[in-house]
């Protein structure tokens, strides 16, 4: 029998919560937000920011889409994350109960959650697919082979297509791979786990931006700087690479910094020169949106950073590069 009241799925996800979002907002819930791609200023509301329908909505066991991803963030890291971040902002370093390990993983899904990850994953998957599908059909006679133990496995006539017509659309690419958003949703979720375990271990610094200065954010917060004098050319760097730090602004006036192994948890004052070089890195982070409270301070940023190499250095096929 169908369910008498089904539950009314939610659709619009935000990739950057809105209670997150409203930390860089002004009293109405709005934010300044710059479009890289449009190189455009766009002044709007949290609820139609960094937003996409349907983003976590996967297929559970019964065959049924639901929005259990979404509703597990919300309620169980959302929700908390809200008061930890209101305390930060007072300069209120108590944890309480389970926060730390609330904070480290949803800043660590501020890393898999987004629009950026969700392009990394499909860019890695296609790769590795193509590479392996060149593997394992390096000529027609083992492409033959493979069709013929398909065919028998499942039924289906692969007389069709010639074994040599598959081996050279494989060999030169001429073919469509679709990966499901629903892999990269149990990629999310469990490298969220893995990342948040590594920051436990590293030593935290809770930045407080000095008074009339403002931290800004972007759809890819999660930033990791690398350790001064590195050579990204020749090789590259992560959260664990000796002397590189990674930066998440938590609110407009809060923002976290994970360094070295260690359990050191303390709180500082940034000076503005760092604060706003912070924003700047931050801003370079970005897939497309970089959102800010003023409308002058994200004015100010972009024009800075397009004479700076975190900005256009940085970028691979018109878009940041990331770590």
């Amino acid at each position: 029998m169908p369910e008498a009241n089904p539950k009314k799925l939610s659709r619009r996800h935000h990739y950057l919560p809105q209670m997150y979002l409203r930390g860089f907002a002004d009293e109405a819930d709005f934010v300044w937000v710059f479009d890289r791609h449009e190189n455009s200023y766009l002044h709007q509301h949290v609820i139609v920011t960094a937003v996409k329908k349907d983003f976590y909505t996967i297929v559970g066991s019964d065959g049924r889409k639901t929005d259990a991803v979404e509703t597990l963030m919300a309620n169980m890291v959302e929700g908390p994350m809200k008061r930890i971040i209101e305390r930060l902002n007072k300069k209120n370093l108590t944890w309480e109960g389970e926060d730390r390990a609330i904070l480290a993983l949803f800043v660590a899904l501020l890393r898999t959650r987004n629009l950026a990850f969700d392009k990394d994953q499909n860019e890695i998957t296609e790769q590795f697919q193509r590479w392996w599908a060149k593997a394992t059909h390096s000529s027609p006679e083992a492409v033959e082979e493979s069709a013929r133990e398909y065919q028998e496995k499942t039924g289906q006539d692969m007389t069709d297509v010639s074994a040599q017509e598959i081996f050279e659309m494989i060999r030169d690419d001429q073919y469509v791979l679709h990966n499901p958003r629903q892999n990269n949703i149990k990629m999310m979720m469990s490298l969220s786990l893995e990342v948040a375990k590594v920051l436990f271990r590293l030593n935290w610094e809770i930045l407080a931006a000095p008074k009339e200065m403002s931290f800004v954010t972007c759809d890819n917060p999660f930033t990791v700087v690398p350790p001064p004098s590195f050579d990204d050319s020749l090789e590259g760097y992560g959260i664990m690479t000796p002397g590189a730090s990674t930066v998440v602004p938590l609110s407009r006036r809060t923002a976290i910094c994970f360094y070295g192994e260690g359990e050191r948890t303390r709180g500082a004052v940034v000076y503005k020169d760092f604060l706003r070089h912070t924003n700047l890195v931050v801003a370079a982070n970005s897939e497309r949106f970089v959102i800010a409270r003023e409308e002058p301070l994200l004015r100010s940023l972009v024009r800075k950073g397009h004479q700076s190499r975190w900005w256009w250095g940085c970028r691979e096929k018109g878009r940041p590069r990331r770590s």
